[in-house]
């Protein structure tokens, strides 16, 4: 089923694309358990893998690389609107247990990005 097929009357919609600015440096996320990484020249619809590792064994994810615009195009032509990526922040729970220096990297260039719309009357 199409991402605005089954919904409420007003609904509000997050998704956790691949980040489309993510770093070309494969281990960028080493530290917090994922390595993203090209497997072909970067556009719109170049293979990537994705590497999390959790626990004692590795995954490997193949996934598709999708520019900024390419997200908000598919989201408004399924009727989305007030299309936002609000950006990451650390709580202060997880400061306290790893430091501000574990954190330095992810929140300017997470291998994820956050994009939060809307569908149907606001209300």
């Amino acid at each position: 089923m199409p991402i605005g097929g089954r919904r409420a009357t007003s609904s509000r919609f997050v998704t956790l694309p691949l980040n489309p600015d993510y770093s070309h440096d494969a281990d960028h996320c080493g530290r917090y358990g994922i390595r993203v990484y090209d497997d072909e020249v970067r556009a719109d619809g170049s293979k990537i893998t994705l590497q999390p590792a959790f626990g004692p064994r590795d995954q490997v994810i193949t996934a598709r690389h999708r520019t900024g615009a390419t997200l908000e195009r598919a989201l408004t032509e399924a009727g989305f609107t007030d299309v936002e990526w609000p950006g990451y922040g650390v709580s202060p729970e997880g400061v306290r247990e790893h430091g501000e220096e574990f954190w330095s990297a992810y929140p300017s260039l997470p291998h994820a990005s956050v994009i939060t719309c809307r569908k149907g009357a606001a209300g």
